[in-house]
């Protein structure tokens, strides 16, 4: 990757890292929604990028927090999103290149859902969803994680609407991302999509990510929560219609 492009793709995961620390899902969605509508990489770069720096965030900030994971959703979130995520990989391999209009299809909707998702409040539940619903819902955010590396919302809607408190939600939606990442990864690896590029701008990534957090953290809680969600969701809705209407090849 030239020295301009790292440049301008550590700018996106900036941008991207601020709107994890305010949804808690869309650091890998903003940053492939950016870098596929400006034609900076390929998905399937940028989505292996995305896989190692949520995977190694989830890690640290798990670290204090694993006792919250709460298992019995866990566990059936599990079951639907790993064999989905297979699945979504292979749709990956299958629709790269000439069919990437597809895919930029396929995101540009996931954006724009994401995004009106994001502004909905979720109206918690009474009791605890059954185990057959999670599965489900797994079998959807697994497939999204396979394609983009963005496995996060669908079920971050879902258990924003579980009974649970804030720290258990948190912590095991990063637990899912740690799972979800790592397995893709490993998937990357034997595809031979782990190149050394990739790793490197990973590693160029992670620094970024970690102290934009941390400033973001400092200065969000000032700004208004209804103001910043809002903001969000005209960026997500732009970058999903954009997607829609101007699909194109990669350079």
């Amino acid at each position: 990757m030239e020295l301009e492009t790292l440049i301008i793709f550590l700018l996106i995961v900036a941008v991207a890292a601020a709107v994890q620390t305010i949804t808690g899902f869309a650091l890998g969605l903003v940053l492939v929604a950016v870098t596929t509508a400006v034609n900076l990489v390929e998905i399937s770069y940028s989505a292996a990028v995305i896989a190692i720096i949520s995977m190694s965030h989830a890690a640290i900030a798990l670290r204090r927090s694993y006792r919250q994971v709460q298992s019995q959703i866990f566990r059936p979130l599990l079951y639907g999103l790993i064999p989905s995520l297979l699945v979504g990989y292979q749709l990956l391999d299958y629709l790269s290149g000439e069919n990437d209009i597809i895919l930029r299809y396929i995101l540009g909707l996931m954006v724009i859902v994401a995004g009106s998702l994001m502004m909905a409040k979720p109206m918690v539940l009474a009791v605890q969803s059954k185990s057959h619903v999670s599965v489900w819902v797994g079998l959807l955010g697994g497939v999204f994680g396979g394609l983009y590396s963005a496995a996060g919302a669908p079920i971050a809607y879902y258990l924003y609407r579980q009974p649970m408190t804030i720290i258990s939600i948190r912590s095991t939606l990063l637990a899912i991302f740690l799972v979800s990442t790592g397995l893709r990864t490993v998937i990357a690896g034997f595809s031979g999509h782990l190149t050394i590029e990739v790793l490197a701008t990973a590693l160029f990534s992670l620094p970024v990510v970690i102290i934009t957090t941390l400033v973001a953290e400092k200065f969000l809680p000032a700004i208004p929560d209804r103001s910043i969600r809002t903001l969000v969701f005209l960026v997500l809705i732009s970058l999903g219609f954009s997607l829609l209407i101007q699909p194109g090849s990669f350079a």
